[in-house]
């Protein structure tokens, strides 16, 4: 079994691969103290390891860490802004699964570069947003479509919520990224994207993102969300950048 799980996994670089568990670590510490963080962080760095694993690990990575902090706050989830948003991110998942459908691959790779450049720009950018019905529909359509492309579909829900308090914010995404996360995948698996694979690839990362949300218990008290959030924001824009300038390499 063994051997068959090692026989799927791609052959990559072991600097990549040790960068990319590195930035699992940091995304699953900032999800389990904040409530999002882990797509933005991690995404870009699994896709430059191999862009034909696409969104689907960060994706199951999410549904396992999700349902972990949602038995931590489970009563805190605001049900009626939940049920709202879902609507949306249905219809948003579907479209996008759609859209991954056509792409090919290094086209893909710059739609990838520039949606996490545009989620790290709206997190900086974005100001407030009230929580209003009509906010909650499109925060969670265009959070489908770039969670489902991306895997990083928290900034626009993020910041309907950024109001709210803590346990709230933490409660609320996290039951939202474990049902959106989870009809994502359900896409990806109809349009062929995530198989055998990328379910292989996923177990690599298991143990490092729950050693990370552990973690996140210790050194939330200790470090400022200033900080932790420049950190997230400059790995991701990064990344992005990165990942921007190789589809156009591969593009020209």
């Amino acid at each position: 079994m063994l051997s068959g799980i090692a026989a799927s996994l791609p052959p990559v670089d072991w600097t990549l691969l040790t960068l990319a568990a590195f930035a699992v670590l940091v995304g699953a510490i900032v999800q389990g103290s904040s409530g999002m963080g882990l797509g933005l962080v991690s995404a870009p760095a699994l896709i430059i390891i191999d862009p034909n694993l696409g969104p689907g690990p960060v994706l199951v990575l999410t549904v396992i860490l999700s349902s972990v902090m949602i038995w931590r706050e489970f009563g805190s989830i605001d049900r009626p802004g939940l049920a709202i948003s879902f609507s949306g991110r249905v219809v948003g998942s579907v479209v996008a699964g759609a859209i991954y459908s056509l792409l090919p691959l290094s086209a893909y790779e710059l739609v990838f570069g520039i949606l996490i450049l545009g989620a790290v720009l709206l997190s900086v950018f974005g100001g407030r947003i009230e929580r209003t019905p009509r906010n909650l529909v499109f925060a969670g359509f265009t959070s489908g479509i770039m969670g489902t492309l991306t895997s990083a579909g928290s900034p626009t829900i993020a910041l309907v919520y950024q109001k709210s308090g803590g346990p709230v914010i933490r409660a609320t995404l996290s039951a939202f990224f474990l049902l959106s996360s989870m009809f994502s995948l359900l896409v990806l698996i109809v349009i062929g994207k995530f198989g055998m694979k990328q379910l292989t690839a996923t177990l690599v990362y298991v143990p490092v993102m729950l050693v990370g949300f552990a973690f996140s218990n210790l050194v939330v008290r200790h470090i400022s969300n200033d900080a932790v959030r420049r950190f997230v924001l400059g790995i991701s824009g990064a990344s992005a950048l990165v990942l921007i300038a190789r589809a156009m390499v591969s593009i020209l």
